[in-house]
């Protein structure tokens, strides 16, 4: 019984290092999609501070096309203002050129504030910019480190289970299926030693009688408290 505890022991090693990569695998989707997350925050509020540049340079090159429509306009009425023939055409056109003028005035206003508008929007989509190719930078080397992080672990896990297959074949059939009903109840650790008289696992005071039995080697004994299964410290 005493080699049946010490296999069961190294195979609780293993099964923990197998327990606790597993566990460190099904945490790396989550850890992706934190990054993913950001990234497309990221990527988001530059795509739409890029557009507002785009839209507000195209805004001023719409007016200044305008303003520019506008003069020629003016310049074409005035060439003809005096070549009118009556007093009615003169002021109606004068009326017209007048307008344009007006409208020139307030549109080149609206470009000098589009144009602040736009050096304002340039600073902010620099710093989005920079901020969005860095972190681009880190999410691919985030995507490339995870998946060489996967796959490191997926053979580890493999070499691991190998040597757990050999191993439990060196054990007993019901004490293996003890050991492993335990072992999913208790986050894979299903046999702990005794330090001190006490349950290494939940730390629980255990009676003499019960340390005694334990020091025999010769049937399973479980924690009162957390029922894995107890084995003496020989390292003491």
């Amino acid at each position: 019984m005493e080699k049946e505890f010490s296999n069961l022991y190294e195979l609780q090693k293993i099964d923990k290092i197998i327990y606790d990569s597993e566990q460190e695998l099904s945490q790396i989707p989550e850890e992706i999609k934190k990054q993913e997350d950001i990234f497309k925050t990221k990527e988001e509020k530059y795509n739409n501070i890029k557009e507002s540049l785009e839209n507000l340079k195209q805004m001023k090159e719409e007016k200044e096309q305008f303003v520019e429509e506008q003069k020629q306009m003016i310049v074409r009425k005035e060439e003809k203002l005096y070549a009118l023939k009556t007093y009615q055409e003169f002021n109606e056109t004068q009326k017209e050129i007048a307008n344009a003028k007006k409208e020139i005035k307030e549109t080149e206003d609206e470009i000098v504030k589009c144009m602040e508008q736009i050096e304002e929007q340039e600073k902010l989509f620099k710093d989005a910019e920079q901020d969005y190719l860095n972190f681009k930078k880190e999410y691919e080397d985030f995507l490339k480190n995870s998946e060489k992080r996967e796959h490191d672990i997926k053979n580890i896990i493999s070499k691991q289970t190998e040597l757990r297959n050999k191993l439990t074949d060196k054990i007993d059939n019901q004490l293996l299926s003890q050991y492993d009903l335990i072992r999913s109840r208790r986050q894979g650790v299903a046999i702990v030693k005794i330090n001190s008289n006490t349950c290494s696992a939940c730390f629980m005071n255990l009676p003499p009688q019960l340390v005694i039995e334990v020091r025999k080697k010769n049937k399973v004994v479980q924690c009162p408290s957390c029922q894995r299964i107890l084995i003496w410290n020989d390292e003491k």
